[in-house]
């Protein structure tokens, strides 16, 4: 699937690649779609190519790689350089698993300029949300790789929830300390397996509590973690007939689907 976000001026192109994943999160939506099925290089470029076909006015400015886990596509780093070829910037979403350091250099070279890795408390609660004994591991490699680059553009993202709603102190004293300036912070909605588990859901007095942390950080003169829009648009919206909100950010969207149907 393909999604394009609306900016101010622009649009960001996220890029879906299903793909095996080493985590197997409590919360994903994806697994159970998409588990075991990858797109061929030959398939990924044809959506590049259609991308690059209706981009004539330069409206897509930079791309994000998601997932699934990106790193587990052995072809990662030439899917990043035939986009950085074409002179676009681009990033990845990784739960930071499979980033060794020269693994971190080559995709470097082919262009690679953001990155997203994603962290959500202690060893304990990192380890029991995305359910791989190495995760907290993986994500603190990755964020120790990150920090030490000087033209890099990285932030973490934190998947809050009721085991950790009330440790968001020692959560920020845990990133500070690897050196980590940018953070964003989200619930998880009651779709795909959270659905099933309550535990993975804030409550409407928790996420009051969340967004109250927010802006106690920033009064305190720190740079604190940020709400995305987009969720935050979505949890402002009533749930219907049992489902999930909607994010209204997130409006042009090309899916692509499993027999190379497109739909959007």
């Amino acid at each position: 699937m393909v999604n394009f976000i609306k900016g101010r001026d622009n649009l960001s192109c996220t890029i879906f690649v299903p793909v095996v994943c080493g985590n197997n999160c409590s919360f994903c939506t994806s697994k159970k779609d998409y588990e075991g099925f990858v797109y061929s290089p030959e398939y990924l470029n044809k959506i590049l190519s259609w991308i690059y076909l209706i981009n004539t006015n330069d409206l897509v400015s930079e791309f994000v790689i998601s997932g699934g886990e990106p790193l587990m596509r052995k072809d990662l780093a030439d899917v990043g350089e035939a986009l950085y070829k074409r002179g676009y910037p681009w990033g990845m979403v990784t739960n930071g698993l499979a980033l060794t350091e020269e693994r971190f250099r080559r995709l470097r070279q082919a262009g690679l300029r953001s990155i997203t890795i994603s962290l959500d408390g202690s060893e304990d609660d990192h380890v029991w949300l995305r359910q791989h004994p190495l995760a907290f591991e993986g994500a603190c490699r990755a964020i120790r790789l990150c920090a030490a680059e000087r033209d890099l553009a990285w932030d973490v993202v934190t998947c809050v929830n009721q085991r950790t709603i009330n440790k968001l102190p020692e959560i920020r004293d845990l990133l500070w300390s690897m050196g980590v300036r940018n953070w964003r912070v989200f619930g998880i909605d009651p779709m795909g397996r959270a659905a099933e588990n309550e535990e993975l859901i804030l409550t409407d007095e928790q996420f009051q509590s969340l967004m109250e942390f927010i802006v106690s950080e920033r009064q305190a003169g720190r740079p604190g973690p940020c709400l995305p829009a987009q969720f935050l648009a979505a949890r402002r919206r009533p749930h219907h007939q049992g489902q999930a909100p909607r994010c209204q950010v997130q409006r042009h969207a090309l899916r692509s689907g499993r027999a190379g149907s497109y739909s959007g």
